[in-house]
This record gives structure tokens, C-alpha cells and sequence, in this order.
């Protein structure tokens, strides 16, 4: 579903140069769940990004979902991630003006979803993670576990077939973040391709696969 060929990014300033992402060649299949590992800096996030469409590689080709995207522009990366993509992040990225239904509703304000669809849809991932009682909460009122529950339905509610979670346990206490990988799973259960980048080998073992970058190139498997 996902195929990377040769990937390179580059990061350019006026005097230096870096390389996040090194020839790297990767293939996840459709409903597959991988683990991203690798120490601080080694292009784990940048990988993510490149996946996500939110990065352009400086040279090679992403194909997503046999069609190559290299000359898709700005508008229809947007609207291939509306469609496809759901993005979980480490710092959960709520709006704390917003309540939890409207936090999780959002997405579907850019998506040709009526009101009424909306409203269910929202109300269905709330009440699946648990959350449905903190509806009408903001998110300064809620733990750190229920604010990734609230970001994660966010990711969820648009029924993406991809989500990418960037470190989702790693402001959360051993607890929580076990509650979250436990979320993972079930999504990957129920069809979806699930890309994580982690620092836990705990938490990578939830993965079918897990593989490892190194200065911004794919390590052979052990």
C-alpha cells in the first residue's frame, strides 16, 4: 500500500546541510502494523512526515496506494490525506478552547460530511475509547490518557485507512501509554495500516514489524 523508493530528504539552511532520510527503501502493506526505531535524531519523524505527505523527499519516489505522488500538488496531497490519513501525535495537538466532541469533530469540518453524520460518527469513537461522559469537557480538564483518547478519536473519526502515530505514548505514564497501545491494536484489528514511530521496545513488540533507521538510513533486519 505504501512503497518507498530510494527516499532522500535534505534540509538546507544558508551554511548547512543535513540529510534526515538516506536512500531508504521500505514497503508496508495494506493492514500491516510497523514500529519505527532509532535514536533521537536518526529521521524517524522525517519518515513519518514523508509518509504523511506533510514532507516532500528531496529525491526518489512514494507511491501511495499503487499511484505515484511526486507531481501531485499541494491541493491534492491535502485532500489525498483528508482522505486516507489519520495522524496521532505525542503532544496530542488539541485546541483547549474547543470541547472533546468538537475537538474530535474537526476533521470532518473539511470532509463533505453533513451535521447529523457528524454528530453520530463523533458520539460512535467517543463512546468506543471510553470517553462519551467528558463530551462537553476541554481538554486542560482532562489527564494526559484522556487527551490521547481525545486525539486519537480525532484520527479515527474520518475512518482513515492509515494512521501515523509519532511517539503517542511518550508524554504518558506506563499506564496510559499501555491503554494506548492497547487502541492501536484494535484499530490495526479492524483493517487499518498503523505506522508508529516509539523509543519502547515494550510498545514496539505490539507491531507485526519493526524496523530500524540509524543517521536517517534503513538498518538490514537483524
Amino acid at each position: 500500500m505504501l512503497n518507498l523508493q530510494n527516499i532522500t530528504k535534505r534540509f538546507r539552511t544558508t551554511e548547512v546541510e543535513t540529510t534526515a532520510l538516506n536512500n531508504v527503501t521500505l514497503e508496508i502493506e495494506r493492514g500491516e502494523f510497523l514500529a519505527v526505531m532509532g535514536p533521537s535524531g536518526c529521521g524517524k519523524s522525517t519518515l513519518l512526515n514523508v509518509i504523511g505527505m506533510l514532507d516532500r523527499p528531496t529525491s526518489g519516489a512514494y507511491y501511495f496506494d499503487g499511484t505515484d505522488i511526486a507531481g501531485y500538488t499541494e491541493s491534492q496531497l491535502a485532500d489525498t490525506r483528508k482522505r486516507n490519513l489519520g495522524f496521532i501525535f505525542q503532544s496530542f495537538n488539541l485546541i483547549d478552547e474547543l470541547s472533546v466532541a468538537d475537538n474530535i469533530g474537526l476533521s470532518l469540518l473539511y470532509r463533505d460530511v453533513s451535521k447529523a453524520e457528524r454528530k453520530q460518527r463523533v458520539a460512535a469513537v467517543m463512546e468506543r475509547l471510553g470517553i462519551a461522559a467528558r463530551a462537553n469537557h476541554f481538554p486542560p480538564q482532562l489527564s494526559g490518557g484522556q487527551q490521547q483518547r481525545v486525539a486519537i478519536g480525532r484520527a479515527l473519526v474520518a475512518e482513515p485507512s492509515v494512521i501515523l502515530a509519532d511517539e503517542p505514548t511518550g508524554n504518558l505514564d506506563t499506564a496510559h501509554g499501555d491503554e494506548v497501545m492497547a487502541m492501536l491494536h484494535a484499530i490495526n484489528d479492524d483493517g487499518a495500516t498503523v505506522v508508529m514511530v516509539t523509543h519502547s521496545p515494550a510498545h514496539a513488540e505490539h507491531a507485526g514489524r519493526v524496523i530500524q533507521l540509524l543517521d536517517g538510513e534503513l538498518l538490514p533486519p537483524s
